[in-house]
């Protein structure tokens, strides 16, 4: 069971403390951010077609799928299963390796054997 947590208390939050904590943007950065909003307005219409298209009849996921959690293919893994998939990944190699070693090898005893016939 999990032990005893501090629970902060809970504060006002009145309009005044809050206008308190924004800060005061100047006129070229409002000028930016309405002239952003303005934009994304004017692009809705074909971020929905494109979404549709996409997605067809279902949902996207959500925002928080695409912004800060990653999906489960790209967790991290635990240090064993990266040893273990390093592992499998230079068995790979190996194989490949003595494979075409092996072929290369055999192709080259037939060329000789061929050379001899002639």
């Amino acid at each position: 069971m999990a032990g005893n947590k501090r629970i902060r208390r809970s504060s006002d939050r009145t309009a005044r403390a809050i206008a308190r904590e924004t800060p005061v943007l100047s006129a070229s950065d409002l000028k930016m951010k309405v002239h952003r909003l303005e934009v994304d307005i004017a692009s809705a219409p074909r971020r929905f077609e494109e979404q549709r298209r996409k997605f067809g009849n279902m949902l996207p996921p959500p925002e928080s799928v695409h912004r800060g959690m990653q999906l489960a293919s790209g967790a991290r893994l635990t240090h064993a299963q990266a040893l273990r998939r390093r592992q499998q990944l230079y068995l790979g190699f190996a194989q490949f390796l003595v494979s075409a070693v092996l072929l290369a090898g055999a192709g080259a005893w037939i060329f000789k054997l061929w050379q001899k016939s002639h």
